[in-house]
Parts: structure tokens; sequence; C-alpha cells
């Protein structure tokens, strides 16, 4: 794994008049079917938005799941569990045993409690910007969520 290591640490700080938290924050951005290739060798000179982000801080190759499938690629990413036990294997999974049971999967597939969950029960907020599945938004949710290429035009805003 190729990566780069430049942080700088401290105890982060409330702002009173924003209501933000400052000092070290997270930015997890994963470019869904982005191959390590391209982007640390072929197209980096290409990318300098990104390139700038993977020489500032912290970058490297991720193995996908099997099956290395968006929907639980993502899940499986997020929850630390295997595509076995989200019960997620693509974007249609079965939810009986018959051939005629599909399902397509949406956030409420996931069962299991995800890495925002777990920031939210210790106080902190989460922006999430087309994590797939993404639809339908949760009825609470610690902090922001703009939903994915799964969400349908109908829905409400």
């Amino acid at each position: 794994m190729r990566s780069h290591v430049r942080c700088r640490h401290g105890a982060p700080t409330r702002s009173k008049d924003i209501g933000m938290q400052q000092g070290p924050r997270v930015a997890v951005i994963g470019l869904d079917c982005g191959t390590p290739q391209l982007l640390f060798r072929d197209l980096a000179d290409e990318i300098p938005n990104i390139r700038k982000l993977m020489d500032d801080g912290m970058h490297g190759e991720l193995a996908s799941i099997t099956p290395p499938i968006t929907v639980p690629a993502w899940a499986c990413a997020m929850t630390g569990k295997t595509p076995g036990q989200l019960g997620i294997y693509g974007f249609r999974n079965r939810k009986d045993h018959t051939y005629e049971g599909l399902s397509i999967a949406h956030s409420g597939s996931i069962k299991e409690p995800t890495v925002w969950d777990e920031l939210g029960r210790r106080g902190m907020r989460s922006l999430l910007i087309g994590v797939p599945p993404g639809f339908p938004p949760p009825k609470e949710f610690p902090g922001w969520r703009v939903g994915c290429f799964l969400t349908p035009p109908s829905a409400e805003r």
C-alpha cells in the first residue's frame, strides 16, 4: 500500500460562532471504480485537485470485497462486515429462498451500524455525499447526507 502521511495533530476545539469542530478532521473520499493504476499513475497529472489531496494527506490502495460490486463494497467498507454478514451481494438481492424473491438494495438494507452511526453515538457529525446506497435517507442522521445515484428522480428534496 502506498501512503503518505502529512498531518498536524492538536486537540479539537469547538467554535462557539459556527458550532463546528475545529482541529483534526477526517475525510474519506471513495472514487467508485477509480482503480489505483488510474489515480496513482495514469491520470495523476490530469486530476490536480485529487493529486493535491494525495500529496498533502494520506492515501493508498484499498482491496475490495468479493463480489467487487458498488453497493456491497461500500456497505462492507462502512460497516466492517462481509457481504454474507450483511446479506448484500449486489444491486439486487434475494429476500427469500425463491427465484422470484428479489429485492433492490437500499439504505434500509444495511442493518449493521456504520462508521457514521458510531461517530454520531459519540456526538460527532458526518457529511455523506453520494455514498451508496443512500436512498431513502434515514429519519435521523448525525449530520448531513446527499443521496447517491440510486436516488430516484422523483425523490422529494
